[in-house]
């Protein structure tokens, strides 16, 4: 059976991080995530989003997702409200391929965390 996200926290409504934050999600698009498993993981990270302040100057968020290698979804500059983040995130595209997760750390580390794609300095 497909393994079932939860996180309560995600669903309240008292907290809320609205500190300056880059975060990125980094979802497995793998050949061994079923279609069904990744829709679940961008599900999550959509809720996740639920307790963030997402704006320009709080909370920004960017996506990559990833198998043999990775893709980034969107940069932390490319949306900055919450509903086109959640938007974006369930919308993320799954490609099949071998688990690259190295790679996508380091594109993470090296591609997003760039003042030019959106980071801070």
């Amino acid at each position: 059976p497909a393994a079932k996200f939860t996180n309560d926290a995600a669903q309240s409504t008292s907290l809320v991080c609205s500190d300056k934050l880059d975060l990125i999600f980094i979802l497995d698009a793998s050949g061994s995530v079923s279609t069904t498993d990744f829709k679940l993981m961008a599900s999550f990270a959509a809720d996740v989003v639920n307790v963030m302040n997402v704006s320009r100057e709080a909370v920004r968020i960017a996506d990559i997702e990833y198998s043999s290698s990775p893709n980034v979804y969107f940069d932390f500059d490319d949306h900055t409200t919450k509903a086109d983040v959640k938007q974006a995130l369930i919308s993320t595209p799954k490609h099949s391929g071998g688990t690259d997760t190295a790679a996508a750390l380091s594109a993470a580390m090296s591609i997003l965390f760039d003042v030019n794609r959106g980071a801070r300095d």
